[in-house]
């Protein structure tokens, strides 16, 4: 009898432990899960936030892209005006080197010969 009522008391104290470890988990638990909604409040708060950066980011960048092509645009117009101002180099006529049977034009006796193209300096030539 003696061994059951020490077995019971051994009984009683594990019943007393585990309970105390259950509240003791419990208490734990209870403060994890406070921990981790207070986290899950503000990685929401961060991920609203972050939605809300990233649309006034995608107005901005559009708002860039309308600059560079007005500034393309003006770009463009400035270098065209840059041309016009400097003035279009044309070319009207093309001129070969004279041939070995070149002044032989015409008929010699009545005094016609081949057109004569002279060249003085980069910017005058006389016929």
């Amino acid at each position: 009898e003696e061994a059951i009522t020490t077995l019971e008391a051994h009984q009683l104290s594990l019943k007393q432990s585990l309970s105390e470890q259950k509240s003791m988990l419990d208490a734990t638990n209870e403060e994890e899960i406070g921990r981790l909604v207070g986290e899950i409040a503000n990685l929401q708060s961060k991920q609203s936030k972050m939605q809300s950066t990233g649309v006034v980011s995608e107005a901005k960048v559009r708002e860039l892209e309308e600059v560079i092509r007005t500034g393309r645009t003006e770009r463009k117009r400035m270098h065209n005006i840059i041309q016009e101002l400097r003035g279009n180099v044309r070319v009207f006529a093309r001129i070969r080197p004279f041939l070995p049977d070149d002044g032989k034009w015409g008929d010699e006796k009545e005094g016609t010969s081949a057109p004569f193209v002279s060249h003085y300096g980069d910017d005058m030539v006389t016929v």
